[in-house]
């Protein structure tokens, strides 16, 4: 939220879609003016920049030339990532990049190296960051509530009905199925809870017909902490779960996200069973906008920053390459991959 004597910070958003909506919302939340809306569509960027009062673009280099935002989100499907990210990274404005930060690691390297090169803000979409019941068993894990972490589960399970029609579907343009779609957040939680990864091994399974990306995955991770991670990712389960657990010497913490508003956090022991844990209800939305803000106006790093986005993509590359799947780009990350 804007203090007082603070000018709004004002904000563009490339791609018009639902999650372009989605960051419209959170700025307004977080007291930001939007200013510009860009969209290849030019219908679906003038509906979106008219219900706020914005203008509206197709083309990023005009948008950054007329309307001078000190920000940028990029909410465009993964594989048009990278133009945007490049101009506004060279115009010198602070970047949002929606997950995954992009299609495949030699995009994804060619935008953490213009971030760097022009010394720009960069802050990935990892949103699971800034959930509130992520923060709840994040706090408690550092302060020893469950001794020491030995194992960490993560599962996003659920029925994507139509995902054959979608841009999900394209590995051109999302990167693969579902370790781009849900797994990047669970191997970013991993790495914000548990520690680095180091290894990784998969299996993968494409149950939909004529699916060309897989639509179920479990991915086993480790690294220097030795704590090993097991991470499940469904397309194709109506009666889905999704849950995330740390087991401990002493108690488990977890968020169940089938309770309440997107997810409640919970502690359990032997002695006292599982007991839920009280939540405000902050839009996660509205708390990373906040701080990636934060990070502009300071012109300070922030976390997620590119080289997060990058660790991620480097595990999925790993991950792809144990089950014998070619690769745009040899991840050369030092991550060992147990096929």
């Amino acid at each position: 939220m804007t203090t007082a004597g603070e000018s709004p910070v004002g904000v563009a958003v490339v791609g018009a879609g639902s999650m372009g909506g989605q960051h419209v919302r959170a700025y307004q939340g977080a007291g930001a003016e939007v200013v510009a809306i860009c969209d290849v569509d030019a219908a679906r960027a003038e509906a979106l920049a008219g219900s706020i009062g914005a203008r509206a673009y197709t083309d990023v280099d005009s948008m950054l030339d007329e309307a001078h935002p000190a920000a940028v989100s990029i909410c465009t499907p993964p594989a048009q990532h990278v133009a945007p990210a490049l101009a506004a990274a060279e115009c010198g404005v602070g970047l949002l990049i929606e997950k995954p930060l992009a299609n495949a690691l030699a995009p994804a390297r060619e935008i953490a190296d213009a971030v760097h090169r022009h010394g720009v803000v960069c802050m990935i979409g990892f949103c699971h960051r800034f959930h509130e019941p992520v923060l709840q068993i994040k706090e408690r894990l550092e302060a020893g509530e469950i001794g020491r972490p030995v194992l960490f589960r993560n599962r996003f399970a659920y029925e994507f009905e139509g995902v054959e029609n979608t841009w999900f579907s394209d590995p051109a343009v999302a990167g693969g199925g579902t370790l781009m779609d849900t797994s990047v957040h669970s191997l970013d939680l991993y790495r914000f809870l548990i520690g680095d990864i180091d290894r990784v091994a998969a299996e993968l399974d494409t149950v939909t017909p004529g699916l060309s990306v897989e639509d179920n995955s479990v991915l086993l991770v480790n690294g220097p902490t030795r704590v090993p991670g097991i991470i499940e990712a469904s397309w194709t389960t109506p009666a889905g779960d999704s849950e995330l657990i740390i087991f401990g010497t002493e108690g488990n913490l977890g968020v169940d996200y089938g309770q309440g508003d997107f997810g409640v956090a919970f502690i359990e022991t032997p002695q006292a069973g599982r007991r839920m844990l009280d939540r405000s209800g902050v839009n996660r939305f509205v708390t990373e906008i906040r701080h990636f803000l934060d990070a502009v106006r300071g012109g300070q790093d922030t976390r997620p920053n590119v080289d997060d986005g990058l660790r991620t993509l480097e595990a999925i590359d790993a991950a792809y390459l144990s089950v014998g799947q070619s690769r745009p780009s040899p991840s050369g990350s030092g991550i060992n991959t147990n096929s």
